[in-house]
């Protein structure tokens, strides 16, 4: 009888690996968020939880089969507890948690080893302020302390991610304040990059497909950019030169009346931006995600006035045209989840691709 993981490791050696998605939902009146694995059959299926795993202001990496879920808060405090799905069989397990207990940290995977920055409040001058996790001896070990002259930058941006991926061996984050910013762990390393929004309306998440950063625009338009806008190196302009991905206007207007919200730790605080947290939750909202050379995006439609509350996913095929444009096209677009209408405001945390 060959397990599970031995026949995943048997299609690994043949080259035979696909992406699985997964996405983390929370739905009122439950505040604990359920993670679900986006099946072949286009249907979300649930996958059993752990107990008293933190959810909230937790950061997720995908690395080789698992999924790792670092950090976040229970009951309002900062937790070093960490947890790792194997997608190879859907189940949980313990991770050694971290020296320091952290929320809305920045993470990202580089040369196999997990790097967490920042989300440890106000130790930013201290060797608290990032670790590193090594999956083959299952051990973390503490960061270099920052110079003082990167302490400010430091304060500003590495405590208040919104969405974190990894290029050319750097870890990049766009903060609160449409900051980018970025750390390099070969160099010990920490800029900042150019602002990623200027004020021409709210832009919901990020991805990286090969060199071309992505996102959603509220209007429901989905954006693209070079990636190495994300530097200020050799650009004279403060802002990224974002351009609409163009043959997707039959989405636009699905959407743009989504109200899925999707987690972006401190959007809209009072204290950073002026708006209250109540004012996310009437943004339209949408969760974008890398899938292999595509996109995957979920949103939900109200169908009927209150009868039913469908959630929605959809694969774009991005491919480069003429006169610098990307073209999109709609490989499918399927209900893969209802739930009840009167539970409109529930959540979309995490979604991410795992390759299995």
């Amino acid at each position: 009888m060959v397990s599970s993981s031995e026949l995943y490791d048997l299609r690994t050696s043949m080259g035979l690996r696909e992406n699985m998605l997964y996405i983390c939902l929370r739905t009122p009146p439950d505040p604990t968020p359920r993670w679900f694995v986006h099946t072949s059959t286009t249907r979300l299926v649930q996958i059993p939880l752990l107990l008293y795993m933190p959810w909230q202001k937790s950061s997720v990496v995908s690395l080789n089969h698992g999924i790792y879920v670092i950090g976040g808060t229970v009951n309002g405090k900062a937790t070093s507890g960490v947890f790792l799905l194997d997608c190879r069989t859907n189940k949980w397990s313990h991770v050694p948690s971290m020296r320091v207990a952290r929320a809305s940290a920045i993470t990202g995977v580089v040369n196999g080893k997990i790097y967490v920055v920042g989300g440890c409040q106000h130790k930013y001058s201290s060797e608290d302020w990032g670790e590193v996790f090594d999956p083959k001896t299952q051990t973390w070990e503490a960061l270099m302390p920052p110079p003082e002259e990167d302490i400010n930058l430091i304060g500003a941006g590495f405590g208040s991610n919104r969405d974190c991926m990894v290029m050319d061996g750097k870890i990049y984050a766009a903060t609160n304040l449409w900051e980018t910013i970025y750390y390099s762990p070969s160099n010990d390393k920490r800029e900042q990059g150019r602002r990623w929004d200027t004020g021409g309306g709210v832009r919901r998440g990020w991805c990286l497909v090969g060199k071309v950063l992505y996102s959603c625009h509220v209007s429901g338009t989905i954006l693209w950019s070079e990636a190495k806008e994300l530097e200020k190196e050799g650009i004279s302009e403060p802002s990224i030169n974002w351009k609409e991905v163009k043959g997707l206007e039959s989405l636009q207007n699905q959407l743009s009346s989504s109200r899925m919200v999707h987690h972006e730790p401190g959007l809209f605080d009072s204290s950073t931006v002026g708006f209250s947290n109540e004012f996310e939750h009437r943004l339209p909202g949408f969760k974008l995600c890398k899938f292999g050379s595509n996109v995957v995006v979920y949103w939900d439609v109200l169908v009927g006035g209150l009868e039913s509350l469908e959630i929605w996913c959809a694969e774009i095929c991005l491919e480069g045209g003429d006169d610098e444009e990307i073209w999109g096209t709609i490989l499918c677009s399927n209900v893969v989840m209802m739930i009840d209408p009167l539970l409109y405001r529930f959540k979309a945390l995490h979604s991410l691709s795992v390759k299995v």
